[in-house]
């Protein structure tokens, strides 16, 4: 998908006024607007490594005087994904595979190579950047994207999941112990679950606490690594710092009551299961009930 802008030249003022705008790709319409420009428009058809022809005409709307040829400017792809972290940061997927992420960037959870005090606090600052972090080395696109506290996950195109950021409990799932990882394009792409490393499941949803990460897959399993006391297992010890931790990672068994995960939703230091037969289950910390 693209994202295209216009607005009448400079030298055209008259296009100001009350007139119609018709824009096309390829000879195909795609929108016709009345009223006065700017304007902006999503094509949601054109592929990110496509080249799509776009011709914008401006006409009186009753129809006197000369059609005007104006020209549609492609621009940023719209967002496919946005994930507002637990701490102070938020992270963006854009449709054409690339992420952004910007705020406080302390622990490296912004990907840039570097931990930073923060990231956009300044007018424009965002718009001067380059969108895309080359995630676990950007040979894959980003389909989707969360932000945690002090670390961020994507999910990549294969199903793997990539984190970055502050290490701390394993949650980062590398096999790198507790390491900090400020640089995107060194994340670790792993596959989650078992069943995921056999072939025979696929990542779906990636989700991130405070110290903890989660994946839901296609035939509803759900995985959380990190902190030991919020994985949803009789367990206290922390998953994800070892290099075989992810790849052999269990799925969290929720009872013969509960059927598979069709969401899930991961706080600050809880993470609460839909299953399919619309029964709820939440585990990890029960404070404030």
């Amino acid at each position: 998908a693209v994202r295209l802008a216009w607005a009448a030249p400079n030298d055209a003022a008259h296009l100001r006024e009350a007139y119609r705008y018709t824009l096309s790709r390829d000879g195909a319409v795609l929108a016709v607007v009345d009223g006065t420009p700017p304007f902006s428009f999503v094509d949601a058809a054109c592929e990110a490594d496509s080249v799509c022809t776009y011709r914008v005409v401006a006409a009186n709307e009753v129809g006197s005087g000369a059609a005007v040829e104006l020209e549609a400017t492609p621009g940023e792809p719209g967002a496919r994904c946005l994930s507002a972290g637990k701490g102070g940061h938020t992270c963006v997927a854009f449709a054409n595979g690339e992420p952004l992420c910007f705020g406080d960037g302390a622990f490296g959870q912004l990907g840039l190579g570097s931990a930073v005090d923060s990231l956009g606090s300044i007018a424009g600052e965002l718009g001067s950047l380059d969108a895309n972090l080359a995630v676990a080395g950007g040979t894959e696109d980003v389909v989707q994207i969360a932000a945690g506290d002090t670390h961020s996950c994507a999910l990549l195109a294969s199903g793997l999941v990539a984190c970055w950021g502050d290490g701390g409990h394993g949650k980062l799932g590398n096999g790198n112990g507790t390491a900090l990882v400020a640089d995107a394009a060194q994340a670790r792409a792993v596959a989650v679950g078992a069943a995921v490393a056999g072939g025979t499941d696929r990542i779906s949803a990636v989700g991130t606490g405070a110290e903890f990460s989660c994946a839901l897959s296609l035939l509803g399993r759900l995985y959380c690594w990190g902190r030991g006391n919020l994985l949803g297992r009789d367990s206290s010890t922390s998953v994800g710092a070892a290099v075989s931790d992810l790849g052999s990672l269990a799925a969290i068994q929720f009872g013969a009551d509960a059927a598979g995960v069709v969401q899930m939703a991961v706080g600050t230091a809880h993470t609460c299961a839909l299953f399919t037969n619309g029964r709820v289950k939440c585990f990890g910390d029960g404070g404030d009930g």
